[in-house]
């Protein structure tokens, strides 16, 4: 059996995606990320959670 990594992602929800912060190891960390970006970069950038399912 594989074994597998959940991370998460704080991405911008646009073309092209800017990664604003990943390797995130849980939904918890990531949604604090998520605040965090919004105060720093202004309210007014989309900002998103993306969950991802590494294979090793």
């Amino acid at each position: 059996m594989e074994n597998e990594e959940t991370i998460f992602s704080v991405i911008e929800n646009k073309l092209p995606y800017r990664i604003i912060r990943t390797g995130l190891k849980s939904l918890g960390e990531a949604r604090k990320a998520l605040v965090q970006a919004q105060r720093e970069l202004g309210g007014n950038i989309d900002l998103v959670i993306r969950k991802e399912t590494i294979f090793k």
